[in-house]
């Protein structure tokens, strides 16, 4: 594991980007285990909020990096269309709870196959851990169509 970060600190503009994100993400998935009365309300505000945020670290993640990675514009395409997502649920909340489930199914399961493609470059690369992240992105993928069709 330490190879695979140590690559990416030295390789990639920005990495720390998807830090910021991931503790973001936690701290917002704590937050909302310990206000089960607001919970629902809150999840999509928070939902929304983290959506715009995603959207605008990937758009910056692309742009900075379009030399040093072959597909940047799958990472341009996707923060684009999370950051869209994202105004048109903040404009629309009633429509942000009716779907909830399903948006988030779909935004895992883009994700998903993101990370897949991810690992498949990082193979490319020869970096060592590279199996672990396509396993992520397979069981992300199977997740997201246990919520989309409600399993």
């Amino acid at each position: 594991m330490t190879n695979v970060i140590s690559k990416t600190v030295s390789t990639i503009k920005h990495w720390w980007l998807f830090l910021i994100l991931g503790l973001l993400l936690l701290v917002g998935g704590i937050w909302i285990a310990f206000t089960p009365a607001a919970g629902f309300i809150a999840l999509v505000a928070l939902f929304i909020g983290l959506l715009l945020v995603s959207g605008i670290f990937f758009i910056i993640f692309s742009i900075s990096n379009q030399k040093e990675l072959s597909g940047w514009g799958w990472y341009l395409a996707g923060g684009i269309l999370e950051f869209l997502i994202g105004i048109f649920l903040w404009s629309r909340p009633d429509i942000a709870m009716g779907v909830l489930t399903v948006v988030v199914g779909l935004w895992i399961l883009f994700r998903g196959i993101s990370i897949i493609a991810i690992s498949t470059d990082l193979k490319g690369m020869d970096v060592k851990g590279w199996g672990w992240l396509m396993t992520l992105g397979i069981l992300m993928t199977i997740l997201s169509f246990m919520m989309i069709l409600d399993i």
